[in-house]
């Protein structure tokens, strides 16, 4: 059957200071893969960079990957092994993950502006 997912900015506890030396709210994002009724959860992946992330969509393609945009303003941006970071900004950019279907690996990443 069909899965369910659910995608969410998590705030955390601490705050970090950023390269401009204002202290910021740790935020990231955290996706879940229920089962086709949504009573057991199947697969969780937390994506997270010291700085915030804000999340702005997620979507499936047609293999059954998972897509999520936003913008994150950090340093430390999970590229994992395939994609692109652009010129970095003081106020972060644009990024855009795809996940596969295990939610553990990132076929690709990307930053633009961050």
């Amino acid at each position: 059957g069909d899965s369910l997912y659910i995608a969410m900015e998590v705030d955390h506890l601490k705050q970090v200071t950023g390269a401009d030396g204002a202290a910021r709210a740790l935020r990231s994002v955290y996706v879940v893969k229920l089962d086709d009724r949504g009573s057991t959860l199947s697969q969780s992946k937390e994506i997270q960079c010291t700085g915030t992330m804000h999340l702005e969509g997620a979507a499936l393609d047609r293999d059954g990957n998972l897509v999520i945009a936003g913008d994150a303003a950090c340093a430390d941006f999970p590229m994992g092994t395939a994609g692109y970071r652009g010129p970095s900004t003081a106020d972060g950019g644009a990024f855009v993950i795809r996940l596969a279907p295990d939610l553990q690996t990132t076929h690709y990443a990307a930053l633009v502006g961050g």
